[in-house]
């Protein structure tokens, strides 16, 4: 063996070694962006919900008549509808991976009030947020579940 083969073969195992390291930070980092990911598709989530609450609010003040917004659990949905006569304006799908799992039907009042209403939402890693609408005030409130309090906290009004 001469010497211009002894430094092929460190090159091939240098080689091996630096193809290995590489992989192994690959599978680190699409594990990390996986919760990553989920994180960031419930807050969206979290967004649209109040943002067609707020619609709600703004068309039953506008309009002056009663509008809401209904949770179907089976098939995380939400739509914005008319109280008087249920007429639907829009339904949207919950993110992939966001699950809807307590809800109440909330109606916004021509003065701004509302009916007590909540609804809670988490993803696949158990990470949770709930969304509360004030019934004397029809203010919305986002609170962030903290898991070793075990209990909703940060409040965000929106």
């Amino acid at each position: 063996m001469n010497i211009l083969e002894e430094e092929r073969s460190f090159i091939l195992i240098e080689l091996l070694i630096v193809v290995s390291i590489f992989g192994v930070l690959v599978g680190m980092f699409t594990f990390g962006m996986r919760d990553i990911i989920g994180y960031y598709r419930l807050k969206a989530q979290v967004g649209e919900i109040v943002s067609m609450l707020n619609k709600a609010k703004y068309w039953s003040i506008n309009k002056q008549e009663k509008y809401g917004v209904k949770f179907n659990l089976g098939n995380d949905t939400y739509t914005l509808f008319r109280y008087n006569d249920g007429n639907e304006f829009e339904t949207k799908d919950s993110n992939q991976g966001i699950d809807i799992y307590v809800s109440d039907r909330v109606h916004f009042t021509p003065e701004g009030t509302a009916d007590y209403g909540e609804v809670k939402l988490k993803n696949d890693n158990e990470e949770k947020y709930r969304i509360y609408v004030y019934s004397v005030t029809g203010r919305i409130s986002v609170e962030k579940w903290d898991k070793k309090k075990r209990k909703f906290v940060d409040k965000l009004d929106y």
